[in-house]
């Protein structure tokens, strides 16, 4: 919403306009270009991340790969402060506005802030990350989602539960995926199909 530049596309080169006048504000010279963010926009030169201002310097060098496979997708763009970003070994950590890591370049992938929780994998396996960057729940978990209440979690075993922020209190050991009535088959009717009888149990 404080952002008065976007981006556009001319001869396959991407540059940014002010949305308000419809100026060319920098000029089309980078291969891709994320949004504004905390002052930053990620672009990308020759096969390599680095960060412009709104002036289109360069605050940060361009010396990031960029792996553009599904996978490792991600909008380099800033928020509290860090921005995900992948090591010349394709690793994934946080750096911060002068471009040093924030968080060290050691996991498959690192989510964009949630709540001020981030997801993060790990060895294919997923785990949060607190406003501090310190590990609320280390990789354990196929699956993971952030609620108004907590982390709904499911391990390997497929156990699903409700943890707290904390990343300790079990809030509720057993959520289900889905809940649903069951039914029964009882008989047929006059066109051969069997009918279907709803019990007053859930599945």
């Amino acid at each position: 919403g404080k952002d008065s530049l976007g981006v556009f596309a001319k001869e396959q080169k991407r540059g940014y306009f002010n949305i308000y006048t419809g100026e060319e504000a920098i000029p089309a010279c980078y291969e891709k270009a994320w949004i504004f963010s905390e002052g930053f926009a990620g672009v990308m030169k020759d096969g390599k991340i680095g960060f412009i201002n709104e002036k289109g310097e360069i605050v940060i060098p361009f010396q990031y790969p960029y792996f553009g496979e599904y996978a490792r997708k991600t909008d380099f763009v800033f928020r509290n402060g860090t921005c995900t970003m992948y090591d010349s070994t394709g690793k994934c950590g946080l750096i911060n506005g002068k471009g040093e890591w924030a968080l060290s370049a050691r996991y498959d992938y690192i989510n964009k802030p949630v709540a001020g929780f981030r997801i993060f994998k790990e060895n294919g396996l997923l785990g949060v990350l607190g406003d501090s960057l310190q590990v609320l729940l280390p990789p354990y978990y196929d699956w993971i989602d952030i609620l108004t209440t907590g982390f709904v979690v499911r391990d390997k075993e497929n156990n699903q539960q409700l943890i707290a922020y904390d990343g300790k209190t079990v809030l509720n050991p057993l959520i289900y995926y889905t809940v649903e009535s069951l039914s029964y088959a009882n008989g047929y009717d006059e066109n051969g199909s069997e009918k279907q009888v709803m019990s007053e149990y859930m599945t």
